[in-house]
């Protein structure tokens, strides 16, 4: 009996290359849209664009356009989901090495509030677009921190998503307030932001000055108090204590 021979091995299909070629100008596309709309709302910052100046600036049909979007408004929209999904990439030196959620939320919101300070043209963008309750990875951010800030017992909190979306909502409030204080204001009004925060999630007011406190030092120590989204990696050798109390924790709603 003879044995059969091997069968021959079928090679793997190639790839392809116009499925790439596709995906890649879809993405042009989009980015090319999304541009435009910067673009047009930065040169009038108080009115929402129309789709006639998206396509003119962006030189493209008005069928384009909608292949990808359904109205201005949603551009925005997606460009400010953009926007604040690059403020979480740019925190995340200074803000993610820190693991106690008191510290966190108070170098947070002195962070989102900064970027506004020295970048007009960024905030008044974020505060044309509904971020609130949208998914960017900077509200999971601050619902994993009201998790384990409520876990810890630090947080006074009913139910986490409503406590993100409220802090969200704060965070685009203090941006907005920003936008027409005279300098000499500005930074007692981001520490009072920073502590009205504090106390809504129901942290004592000796640990609220007491982690502000801390907070300025850390910030300072990174060089964080004008354009931080510029720079690099934070110094890990800064230390971080964690607060001196802990209170019992509590039931979490989420």
């Amino acid at each position: 009996m003879t044995s059969a021979s091997p069968a021959t091995p079928i090679p793997d299909a190639k790839p392809d290359h116009r499925i790439e070629v596709a995906r890649r100008r879809r993405e042009t596309m989009r980015a090319r849209i999304m541009a435009a709309t910067m673009k047009v709302c930065s040169a009038n910052p108080t009115v929402i664009p129309t789709i006639d100046e998206i396509i003119q600036t962006a030189e493209i049909s008005r069928g384009a356009f909608y292949r990808y979007f359904s109205s201005s408004p949603e551009v925005i929209e997606a460009v400010g989901v953009e926007l604040m999904n690059e403020l979480a990439d740019a925190i995340v030196s200074i803000y993610d090495t820190l693991t106690d959620p008191l510290q966190r939320a108070c170098v947070g919101t002195f962070l989102v509030l900064g970027r506004a300070v020295h970048d007009p043209e960024w905030a008044s963008f974020i505060l044309r677009a509904d971020l609130t309750i949208h998914n960017s990875r900077v509200i999971e951010y601050i619902r994993q921190d009201m998790k384990t800030g409520l876990e810890a017992g630090y947080f006074r909190i009913a139910n986490v998503q409503w406590a993100a979306e409220f802090l969200m909502g704060m965070n685009l409030t203090g941006i907005r307030g920003l936008m027409v204080r005279p300098d000499e204001d500005i930074e007692l009004y981001c520490h009072e932001a920073v502590r009205f925060v504090l106390r809504s999630l129901g942290v004592a007011e000796d640990e609220v000055s007491r982690v502000m406190a801390w907070g300025d030092q850390y910030l300072s120590a990174h060089g964080a108090r004008a354009n931080w989204w510029e720079r690099g990696k934070a110094d890990p050798e800064i230390a971080v204590k964690p607060p001196r109390k802990k209170p019992s924790a509590r039931k979490i709603a989420t």
